[in-house]
């Protein structure tokens, strides 16, 4: 009687026909083992790669329709992803496809592509394996024009374009290998927001919103929030309702994954301003403020956000922002915005010198006046105006407000007033600073803090601070 053994030794001869008869006779027997389907099916895999490689065709699609009969076993990783190969190779122009794996394991991409879209075009149509087969050449010949020196972002983008247009299965690892390159090239003339409509972030897998990590233990972005923050940033620019309202649900999505990444929260505050939502985006403005207080940019956007609502808090914002920063290479708009407040406040003198800056700068650069600094030079108390000598003055008493508007939304916190003691500082004279007793559930925690955060001169040791109340409770109650 044949056993599988003696069928695997025939193939191994190489006697692949004589190994197929004794294949058949073991699927004819009463009782039917697994080794007995796989050496059946071995037998055809070889004989379909043989046939195809010589150019025979009359017993191609007999031993195509046998081999789909086989029912594997679900724990084989191997023997399935062989099946699928070789049935491709049943395809009319099998012996191309075979050609093209054949150059992929080269290294020659752009030749396996030329050939998928060879059979592509003397076929009309291919089937989805052979499409995904396209989009895995695609995607190394794309990694490895950007892995050149001097890559041709267009070629790139005429590649990546050439899948999307393919069916392939979605969402599958080769589809986020697109979105990882499509990443990479964002911001080089190439719009993450309008990939990411046709890519389809619907599309994202698990995989993709998890975090890298390196040897030395530093955490990087995952390619989710990666290009969320990529395609968010480029909505804004587009100042379009309906690129807005489309990224802003997985922008929500993303920050409920990744509570720390503060660029996902200034771009959700920039998505809901140009949307209108003012008073939506401050508490996401805030957000930005506190963790970012000394960057002006910070401080600018707030300004923006509080304008509609509250124009007072408005100037006070950019006024901490030129406190912030007085670069005349990035506050150029900062201080055109605080000089239009000025002017409906009557602050001209103050108002002339921010307009002045601007001009005076742009002149010295070469660079374009922009037009709201020319308007507000051509109006008549420009010209009958003195520009004051300086405005920091001004900033720091109406940056108050800016300030107030920070912390107004943070939690009260009830707390005595503890000693002071000294600390040596940096340049050798001691440094004065305050204990304080924070109120908690259980026993109060000792807590301290320069002495000059807060003016604690009317105050005694034991002095309850309840939010911005002095009362004389004391820690003993």
């Amino acid at each position: 009687m044949i056993t599988n053994k003696e069928v695997f030794a025939k193939r191994r001869e190489g006697a692949l026909d004589e190994a197929y008869q004794m294949a058949l006779e073991l699927m004819q027997a009463p009782q039917v083992g697994d080794w007995d389907i796989k050496a059946f099916a071995w037998c055809l895999i070889d004989l379909i790669k043989r046939d195809v490689q010589v150019g025979n065709h009359q017993n191609l699609d007999h031993y195509r329709q046998q081999l789909q009969k086989i029912k594997i076993e679900p724990n084989d990783d191997v023997l399935p992803k062989s099946i699928k190969y070789v049935l491709s190779l049943c395809n009319p122009h099998g012996k191309l496809i075979s050609q093209a794996k054949e150059l992929s394991k080269l290294g020659r991409h752009q030749d396996a592509v030329n050939l998928y879209k060879e059979v592509w075009q003397l076929s009309g149509s291919v089937d989805r394996d052979i499409q995904t087969s396209l989009g895995w050449e695609l995607y190394k010949l794309c990694k490895e024009l950007m892995a050149r020196d001097n890559v041709n972002p267009e070629t790139v983008k005429r590649d990546i374009n050439n899948y999307l247009k393919l069916d392939v299965e979605k969402p599958s690892l080769l589809h986020s290998r697109f979105l990882q390159l499509a990443s990479k090239l964002s911001g080089d003339g190439f719009n993450m927001l309008v990939f990411s409509h046709l890519w389809n972030l619907d599309y994202l897998r698990p995989e993709d919103f998890e975090r890298y990590h390196s040897d030395e233990g530093k955490e990087y972005p995952s390619l989710a929030e990666k290009v969320i923050q990529q395609a968010s940033k480029e909505s804004v620019k587009s100042d379009n309702t309906q690129n807005l309202n489309y990224i802003l649900p997985h922008i929500n999505k993303a920050i409920d994954r990744f509570h720390d990444n503060i660029w996902l929260k200034l771009n959700k505050a920039k998505v809901l301003l140009t949307l209108g939502r003012n008073d939506d985006a401050l508490a996401f403005g805030l957000e930005v403020a506190k963790s970012k207080m000394n960057d002006y940019w910070s401080w600018e956007l707030l300004g923006d956000i509080c304008s509609v609502n509250d124009p007072d808090a408005a100037l006070g914002c950019f006024c901490k922002a030129l406190l912030s920063s007085n670069d005349d290479k990035f506050t150029g708009k900062v201080r055109l915005k605080l000089a239009e407040r000025m002017v409906k406040a009557g602050e001209y003198a103050a108002a002339r010198l921010e307009v002045e800056r601007v001009i005076s700068y742009r002149e010295r650069e070469s660079q374009r006046i922009p037009d709201i600094a020319s308007r507000l030079a051509s109006q008549p108390w420009y010209q009958e105006t003195v520009a004051s000598p300086s405005n920091m003055a001004y900033y720091r008493s109406m940056a108050l407000v800016a300030e107030s508007l920070l912390f107004s939304r943070l939690p009260w916190i009830s707390a005595c007033v503890g000693e002071k003691f000294m600390i040596p500082g940096k340049d050798g004279k001691p440094k004065p600073k305050r204990k304080l007793y924070v109120k908690t559930s259980a026993f109060p925690m000792e807590v301290s803090i320069p002495e000059s955060k807060g003016d604690f001169r009317r105050l005694a040791i034991g002095d309850a601070i309840i939010g911005n109340c002095q009362c004389s409770c004391r820690l003993d109650g």
